[in-house]
């Protein structure tokens, strides 16, 4: 796949955040941390075909040389759980409607497994990985990846994350992210504006079904790693909660400026998530009319 050259220079900064520069370049040879080489390959992997992917390399990968998870159980447990979710909400809505434009069980589950994965070489200690997945977003679109760009990047709401940083917000080790920001106040490919432009479907809700239902997965698994029904609103509800105090009201209530992805969800992020829930939960009941209505507004059925 031919890469933008303009993409490749305006992405240049990406190095610094990096716990090897060297990933940038996408060629596991050069790579000098072990973490960098078995990203890259599963990257690769993915793109070729998802279904390769195992949770033994994600187990692999966390525990190498260099790993920036400080705490490899809960991390593991967590994309576990948000491959097991999404793979058996696939299973669940593919039943109710065949003519859903779904990801394959398989391939969703592998999904589940990539969907934090830069977090392990994110170097943590220039940025505390303020930017998030948005790392994952450009290293994509640096190396041609479709598939981590189009359909796992941008889940939860790094959208909005990014937005704020164009909007040049204050947030944690802020400095640190000089470049991207001027990246997405710029006119470029990488631009807050170009992107929004190009998710703008999603983020009304009307497009990209499969991120979508990942980012329902990461905000309704609750430990288990299969999707439970009768304790959907219960399970989104109590996640949700979670993630916002965790990004957002514990730095609050200790006088703290909150990281760049609570303060994107206190500021419509949350609310946009939960237009998502509430598309699947229309898609899960069933619901004759609002499904037509689905069918009329978006790209989600054949």
């Amino acid at each position: 796949m031919t890469v933008d050259e303009r993409i490749i220079q305006d992405t240049e900064f990406l190095a610094d955040l990096l716990i090897d520069p060297n990933i940038i370049n996408g060629e596991l040879s050069q790579c000098t941390a072990e973490v960098g080489k078995k990203a890259l390959d599963i990257y690769y992997r993915f793109e070729e075909n998802p279904t390769k992917i195992t949770f033994g390399d994600i187990q692999d990968l966390v525990t190498s040389t260099d790993s920036q998870i400080g705490h490899p159980g809960p991390y593991l447990a967590h994309i576990l759980n948000t491959g097991g979710v999404f793979r058996s909400l696939v299973k669940t809505l593919e039943k109710i409607h065949p003519t859903l434009k779904l990801p394959h069980p398989n391939v969703a589950f592998a999904t589940g497994l990539i969907h934090d994965l830069n977090a392990t070489f994110s170097d943590y200690s220039v940025g505390s990985q303020q930017s998030k997945e948005f790392d994952q977003f450009i290293l994509a679109k640096r190396l041609g990846w479709k598939k981590v760009a189009d359909d796992v990047s941008l889940h939860s709401d790094y959208l909005g994350g990014i937005r704020l940083m164009a909007a040049d917000v204050d947030f944690p080790k802020k400095k640190a992210y000089k470049a991207m920001t001027e990246m997405l106040k710029g006119d470029g490919p990488l631009s807050y504006t170009a992107i929004a432009k190009k998710f703008k479907r999603y983020i009304e809700g009307k497009d990209r079904l499969c991120l979508m239902l990942l980012t329902v997965a990461d905000y309704s698994e609750n430990g288990k790693p299969y999707f439970n029904l009768p304790h959907f609103n219960a399970d989104f509800n109590d996640r949700t909660q979670d993630i916002l105090w965790r990004y957002y009201g514990k730095a609050q209530s200790e006088g703290k400026v909150p990281s760049l992805l609570g303060q994107a969800l206190a500021n419509g992020g949350i609310e946009r998530i939960e237009t998502y829930k509430n598309i699947v939960s229309v898609l899960l009941n069933d619901d004759k009319i609002e499904v037509e209505k689905l069918k009329e507004e978006t790209t989600f059925f054949n």
